[in-house]
């Protein structure tokens, strides 16, 4: 494949590239390792190897610039995922305010239910025993 493209033309625009790469040949006897087309010569495949330690990206390997790229990804998902769990325990904490000041606490209301029934009870008693005192008053003054 001399002066051939070694991957598929990517499509119009590039996009989705990376979806649809593939090689041009697969026949491994049509890729031009050589740089002079003698048998043995591999200049161009070599070539090709060097290019893992040349310089791309903001002066980086390609190797390097993808492992970076990688690194920063990673970095901000972790990230996001702690500010969303911070967020979510921040809310939960204001609810649990929120609650505290209008909310209505049903094991004290009930305690409160029980102590007026209770009070109810002993002011019924005292007016039972005022009313029995009034009536042997009574009995006790008429002849």
């Amino acid at each position: 494949m001399a002066g051939g493209n070694l991957f598929v033309p990517p499509p119009a625009g590039g996009a989705g590239a990376a979806a649809v790469l593939a090689l041009a040949t697969t026949d491994p006897t049509k890729i031009a390792a050589s740089s002079d087309g003698t048998a043995g010569n591999n200049a161009n495949a070599n070539a090709l190897l060097a290019l893992q330690n040349q310089p791309i990206a903001g002066g980086q390997t390609p190797l390097n610039a993808y492992s970076g790229l990688v690194f920063k990804i990673g970095s901000d998902v972790s990230n996001a995922q702690t500010e969303q769990q911070s967020n979510s325990l921040i809310l939960q904490q204001v609810q649990n305010l929120q609650g505290g000041v209008s909310g209505v606490n049903i094991n004290e209301e009930a305690a409160n239910l029980i102590r007026y029934q209770n009070a109810y009870q002993a002011s019924a008693q005292v007016s039972s025993v005022i009313n029995s005192l009034l009536q042997t008053t009574i009995n006790l003054v008429q002849p």
